[in-house]
């Protein structure tokens, strides 16, 4: 029989392993397509954007939980890879929270669907299967295919979804506002497979970073972090966002911070630093707050001016 105390344990293992600081990637995501729509005209459904707001929350806390469930069975048969799992819990317990966050991930998508039609369920089916290919199976991260895949879950998919939500109409804008998140949810996957470049060699896997190798694969880290700053100034000036939506060049020093302690690490992986992932997700985080944020506030600026 369970104990109230062992159930408040597992919960917490949960919590931990579902990491809660990086869950506020997803919201963000979704906060910018969201802001985008602020000041477009006809009827808004704010609500659906609630639902799809949380829904994108258990889509990523359920890759979250797939992720450690994937890496506590990487851990059971490479005991040298140990350190690398964040929950106590077995890999059976973590896939179900991971279905139970998919299931409410879902349902979520059910109820948008009845304001917005078929295309938010499609999203949001589209994310939970492509979270389960990422860490699952023939996982797609082991794969070389882990940068692609998060730019399509952590970009697009989002940003496009909160515009749906509000609007009811798809934008072209909103697909190319996506991108420069798009870019860092790909760099915060490469910065971790470069910080675990060794041990996944040694676990069998294939990722992006092992194929390259460095200094391509930092290189590329950098390239990733150049496009996504080049591409939001593009916007701009194209006229496609207001001034005020360079905000997120705030966060710039952060991300030369980072490449330099990527090209510091040693390259056996033997003392680098272990942070990598979680200093790219935060940049990811910030970035987007600012990103979303800054939409908003020119938003109703522009079309409360017109």
């Amino acid at each position: 029989m369970t104990t109230p105390e062992a159930g408040r344990g597992a919960f917490a293992s949960l919590a931990h392993a579902a990491e809660p600081p990086r869950l506020a990637a997803s919201l963000s995501a979704v906060a910018l397509g969201g802001a985008l729509a602020v000041g477009e005209p006809g009827p808004a459904r704010w609500p659906v954007w609630g639902a799809v707001a949380l829904a994108a929350f258990f889509l990523q806390a359920g890759g979250r939980l797939l992720i450690e469930a994937a890496e506590a069975r990487r851990a059971h048969a490479h005991a040298w890879q140990s350190g690398r799992s964040r929950s106590a819990l077995s890999p059976g317990r973590l896939a179900a929270a991971a279905a139970l966050c998919f299931a409410a991930t879902l349902l979520l998508g059910f109820l948008a669907l009845i304001e917005r039609g078929w295309p938010l369920f499609w999203f949001g089916l589209g994310g939970v299967v492509g979270a389960v290919l990422y860490s699952q199976g023939p996982a797609l991260r082991d794969r070389a295919l882990g940068p692609p895949l998060s730019f399509v879950l952590l970009g697009p998919l989002p940003v496009v979804a909160g515009y749906l939500a509000v609007t009811g109409a798809w934008s072209p804008l909103a697909l190319r506002v996506s991108v420069p998140l798009g870019l860092l949810a790909a760099a915060t996957i490469l910065a971790r497979e470069i910080r675990d470049i060794v041990d996944d060699a040694r676990a069998g896997a294939t990722t992006m970073a092992g194929l390259l190798r460095r200094p391509a694969a930092d290189f590329l880290l950098l390239l990733l972090f150049a496009l996504a700053y080049l591409w939001l100034i593009a916007l701009v000036a194209r006229g496609l966002l207001a001034p005020a939506c360079l905000l997120p060049l705030l966060t710039l020093p952060g991300a030369i911070r980072l490449f330099a302690a990527v090209r510091a690490a040693p390259e056996d992986g033997a003392s680098g630093e272990t942070r990598l992932a979680e200093k790219a997700a935060n940049l990811y985080i910030r970035f987007a707050v600012l990103y979303a944020a800054s939409v908003a506030v020119s938003e109703l600026i522009w079309k409360r001016a017109v």
